[in-house]
């Protein structure tokens, strides 16, 4: 039920964000935050999945499985911060793209393991 609630107004918002971030810098910060546009675009497409990550503690909180939750929590944790250090030689931009990169490759690893033996699964 979270999942259909929160998807169909986080994901379009991002996406939209995604593919309008130039204009979106120009109408709500102006002209000179334009060379943040790149900085938008991979936030947006990084947060675009953020839903369906985020369901993930729940359900394992609510299915008694809090000592599974401090794994996952703990190695999403080390796998960001990894992230974020490949990226620091490319400055901020680095960063962030090496978050969206982490997030993407770990996305189907992780929901898998958050929902095995629980009554959720991933099936498309």
């Amino acid at each position: 039920k979270l999942l259909t609630a929160l998807c169909p107004v986080v994901m379009p918002l991002m996406l939209f964000l995604a593919v309008f971030a130039r204009e979106t810098i120009f109408v709500v910060l102006g002209e000179k935050w334009l060379p943040a546009t790149n900085m938008l675009w991979i936030l947006a497409i990084t947060s675009f999945i953020d839903p369906a990550i985020s369901t993930a503690g729940a359900v394992l909180l609510t299915s008694g499985k809090s000592r599974k939750y401090l794994i996952t929590g703990a190695t999403s944790s080390l796998v960001i911060v990894a992230s974020f250090v490949a990226g620091i030689p490319w400055g901020a931009e680095g960063v962030a793209f090496g978050h969206l990169v982490a997030t993407y490759l770990t996305v189907v690893p992780f929901l898998w393991w958050s929902f095995k033996d629980t009554p959720i699964t991933l099936r498309l």
